[in-house]
């Protein structure tokens, strides 16, 4: 592991004081934002460093290359929706010590409950602000929501088409797995296992 140079990190894609470039033999516990509880989690799947981590393959894929609208979404599936929230409240669940932080989608169609779960930075969710969500519509006792979507302004750029699926524990979740492959490949530098007169020799590119 070493320091990143400040031209280096220019580049990286994460806002912070400073950041390592790891080695593929490093801990797991390296990357940035792994703590001890996501690392006693990782070893349960086999994952110890950081090339067990980007060997961690997804699954499958959910599909959100389609937007769709409140009234025409599919429950229990892959769905992206594009609209705006125009409503945020945050309370403490009764049933267990969650903090809850419900808003109020909405589209040309109809309104949809969003809800999170756990600790959620709501200073950066916009209001009345046209955003894309993506998750799974579920049926509570005849009530629609959507729980812990993710979500993007639309004036950063289109929704995800693709997003992986990745084999979980207990605890883990998609968005965990998901943000530490992410900041690992950010941060690491593979070394090629070809040469470079055999990726010029067969028309393959380097990694």
């Amino acid at each position: 592991m070493y320091f990143v140079n400040n031209e280096h990190r220019n580049h990286l894609c994460y806002d912070v004081e400073y950041m390592f470039l790891l080695e593929l033999s490093d801990s797991v516990s390296q990357v940035h934002g792994v703590g001890s509880a996501l690392v006693t989690k990782f070893k349960k799947l086999g994952i110890g460093t950081v090339e067990d981590l980007l060997w961690h393959l997804p699954a499958s894929y959910d599909d959100y290359r389609s937007t769709l609208t409140v009234t025409s979404a599919p429950v229990g599936k892959p769905i992206c929706l594009e609209g705006k929230f125009i409503s945020l409240a945050h309370r403490q669940s009764w049933r267990r010590n969650l903090q809850l932080t419900e808003a109020i989608f909405s589209d040309e169609t109809d309104n949809l409950p969003v809800i999170w779960f756990g600790k959620f930075t709501r200073k950066n969710l916009p209001i009345d602000a046209p955003v894309y969500i993506w998750g799974q519509i579920e049926d509570r006792d005849g009530k629609l929501q959507i729980t812990n979507p993710q979500w993007k302004k639309v004036s950063d750029g289109p929704a995800p088409a693709l997003q992986p699926v990745y084999p979980l524990t207990t605890g883990l979740t998609q968005w965990q797995v998901r943000q530490a492959i992410n900041k690992s490949l950010a941060s690491v530098s593979p070394t090629d296992w070809f040469s470079t007169d055999f990726l010029k020799q067969h028309k393959l590119l380097s990694i």
